[in-house]
């Protein structure tokens, strides 16, 4: 047995563990019959149109790494709704070989990628991970079964935890974070639970134009992350808001889900699947997509009605999820601002909605409102107007209202 099908059956084993098969085609390269144009950095890809993972000939440790990973990708996308339309596009831009696919579909495939790649990455890394890890303690195994230890039994077991260092460490944010949300749901759920989520996570389908999607996405990804660390997401919105992308609905399992499980509980995909089904609802079985709306605060809900009240224009509620007596009152020339006087959360935000455009004299009135509310920050900002500082006015507003 060469080193290519040493590989390939160290690979296999261990996928076995998760449940998972082999089930494309690996090629190795280079080889005679085919070149590939990789940068050296780069071990392998799988292209989903020609069902085929390639692999880049190499050590033992990171080629089994690769077929898993690849591997990884192939049975996501072939196995869940997101990954089949994945693959559909792919397969309509390699028809067009002259280049000259339509825009739409190419830009279409970008958002569905980008979407999806915190999931499909991350996944296809706790494979890969899985598996090496998995080979590391064999070799380690094997080692303590020996009374002497050879150059080669050394440099073997150096060669496997130098390649496990790397892929754990030496990946990008959707690669190193991705699988550190499907570590999570496996030291909770169990390893099979997390090929669970990973299906679960990809089974969307969109009935509402991309454009709209990738919007949702960015916005919704603003208030998930809301500092400069990336690893600790505020998932603080209701479960509804996650359902609709792919990245989200992985966080919903990795971080809300846990928090439901029972003192003594199967560690199972069975268990998994019914707290879904309890706490999270059916849509995430399969979410099928056909309305985005944002979230709001109440301070910018506020802020919201008091642009609408200046300008008459329903048009600042597009897009988010906002009150149906707020939407009725508006619709029908109701009093809106007698509403935002019930919530004085929501009226701090239609005040700041007023100090936007508020003379010297009226702006310190309004912060004095503001200071009533509980705005800790209206005493600094009232001797900052005072001075002529307007722009101070700008971030108090960005600070809390977000715009």
């Amino acid at each position: 047995m060469n080193d290519l099908e040493l590989s390939l059956l160290i690979a296999e084993t261990h996928m076995k563990e998760l449940g998972l098969e082999i089930e494309c085609d690996v090629e190795f390269f280079p080889n005679e019959s085919k070149r590939v144009l990789f940068s050296s950095n780069v071990s392998g890809v799988y292209i989903s149109a020609e069902k085929t993972a390639y692999v880049r000939k190499g050590s033992i440790p990171r080629m089994v790494e690769t077929i898993a990973h690849e591997s990884a990708h192939h049975f996501l996308l072939h196995n869940s709704e997101l990954g089949k339309e994945l693959i559909r596009h792919d397969v309509i831009i390699r028809m067009y070989e002259n280049g000259e696919i339509l825009a739409e579909i190419d830009e279409n495939y970008r958002v569905l990628m980008l979407i999806s790649r915190f999931v499909n990455e991350g996944f296809a890394s706790f494979v890969g991970c899985y598996v090496l890890r998995r080979f590391a303690d064999v070799v380690r195994s094997g080692m303590h079964e020996k009374t002497e230890y050879s150059k080669l039994d050394i440099l073997k077991l150096n060669e496997v935890l130098s390649e496990l260092a790397f892929t754990f460490d030496g990946r990008s944010y959707d690669y190193y974070y991705g699988r550190l949300e499907f570590e999570r749901i496996a030291e909770v759920f169990g390893r099979q639970s997390a090929v669970v989520a990973a299906l679960a996570s990809m089974n969307v389908r969109y009935s509402v134009q991309l454009d709209e999607v990738i919007e949702y996405y960015s916005k919704l990804r603003g208030m998930i992350y809301r500092g400069p660390e990336l690893s600790e997401p505020f998932m603080d919105l209701h479960p509804e808001f996650y359902s609709r992308i792919p990245h989200f609905r992985l966080l919903t399992f990795s971080r809300i889900l846990p928090k439901f499980v029972e003192r003594i509980y199967d560690v199972s995909p069975d268990y998994f699947l019914k707290l879904i089904e309890r706490h999270l609802g059916r849509e995430f079985f399969k979410a099928d997509v056909d309305r985005l709306s944002l979230p709001l605060s109440k301070i910018r809900l506020g802020y919201l009605i008091g642009k609408f009240l200046k300008t008459g224009n329903l048009g600042v509620f597009q897009g988010y999820e906002i009150p149906d007596e707020i939407r009725v009152r508006a619709q029908y020339g109701l009093d809106v601002k007698g509403y935002c006087r019930k919530d004085p959360e929501i009226y701090a935000g239609y005040l700041l909605s007023e100090l936007e455009s508020a003379s010297t004299v009226k702006a310190k009135e309004i912060l004095r409102e503001l200071v009533d509310l509980g705005l800790r920050d209206g005493y600094d900002m009232m001797r900052r107007v005072e001075y002529g500082d307007m722009e101070a006015v700008k971030r108090l507003i960005q600070k809390y209202v977000g715009f």
